[in-house]
């Protein structure tokens, strides 16, 4: 892992909204560092498939 002042941004969180921020951040040049505590990313998108089971994206 690179030094902390090689980025240019810190986000904080792995929710979908911090995700897409440094996706964002990261088309337009910048060196973006994503933190989570957690063991993985995504916040409550993970509960989306348990709370609408037959919801399917792609139809």
């Amino acid at each position: 892992m690179k030094r902390a002042n090689e980025y240019d941004v810190l986000v904080i969180g792995g929710c979908i909204v911090c995700i897409e921020a440094s996706l964002t951040l990261g088309y337009a040049g910048y060196k973006v560092l994503l933190v989570e505590k957690e063991g993985s990313i995504g916040g409550k998108m993970a509960l989306l498939s348990k709370t609408f089971p037959t919801l399917d994206c792609a139809s």
